[in-house]
């Protein structure tokens, strides 16, 4: 899928770097994405996509660009990580 501007700078989150952490100490590969719309992490344990995920801070809302990016996506809808609990109970459901 190909967007306008899908290389623009985009901004991350300041509770992004204690989610990836504790993604990581839970045995996830946590790739950063970027780009505009697209969700902020691609989160694998062991051989399989976990999931596409946005991270948001406790009261952030998509932008528009993300919801055009998601209106025109075909797989599963990203998951939004707001802390470390959302992380960990992503991974602890996944099993």
């Amino acid at each position: 899928m190909s967007f306008k501007g899908a290389t623009r700078s985009t901004r991350r989150d300041a509770n992004e770097p204690i989610i990836i952490e504790a993604l990581e100490a839970a045995g996830c590969v946590v790739l950063k994405l970027s780009g505009l719309g697209l969700p902020d992490l691609a989160i694998f344990k062991g051989d399989r996509l976990l999931a596409l995920a946005e991270v948001k801070m406790r009261h952030g809302r998509l932008t528009q660009a993300q919801i055009r990016w998601r209106a025109q996506w075909h797989g599963p809808a990203p998951v939004e990580l707001r802390s470390v609990e959302d992380a960990l109970a992503l991974v602890r459901t996944s099993r």
